[in-house]
């Protein structure tokens, strides 16, 4: 039977209750040990202080327990915030790959997967010229025109573009 890392510190937490109550004269109150860390802490502390060797064992036992789980939390990072220019930038992005994918379909995928990776204005016009000529390519001149006009930053209000579409 496989047993969680809590019901491990539960149980081991329980059978310092005597041990603990006897040494030190503490009244080990198992609930509070389970949700007040700063409580765990001490009591864990005390344990470890013990001339008995089982309490001693429980003390380091329920520690590193305790110093694994913590340890097997990650925190996530918190995301740098995303200025208006990054968020247009990334409208433009989603515009052109719909419209491209709209346009040709499947065939127009590593293009797509080009604008998608585009990391600056210049890049991201680099690969709409390069979607243009696609689409100029497979459904004619007027749809790639089309195309051009639609997805030009104008339409995405993306004032900070600075590369040229055509």
């Amino acid at each position: 039977m496989n047993r969680t890392p809590q019901s491990l510190v539960l149980d081991t937490v329980v059978r310092m209750v005597v041990p603990m109550r006897r040494e030190f004269g503490w009244s080990l109150d198992v609930m509070a040990f389970m949700r007040d860390a700063a409580y765990a802490r001490q009591v864990i502390a005390k344990a470890l202080e013990s001339q008995e060797k089982r309490l001693r064992d429980y003390g380091a036992f329920v520690d590193q327990q305790m110093r694994d789980v913590l340890a097997s939390v990650v925190t996530p990072a918190v995301p740098a915030p995303v200025t208006k220019a990054q968020a247009r930038l990334a409208d433009h992005r989603r515009l052109a790959v719909r419209r491209l994918i709209d346009l040709v379909g499947p065939v127009g995928e590593s293009v797509a997967i080009r604008i998608e990776r585009a990391p600056d204005a210049a890049a991201l016009a680099q690969a709409t010229v390069q979607a243009q000529q696609l689409v100029t390519a497979l459904r004619g001149a007027q749809a790639g025109r089309d195309y051009l006009v639609a997805v030009t930053p104008a339409k995405v209000a993306d004032s900070s573009f600075t590369g040229e579409l055509a």
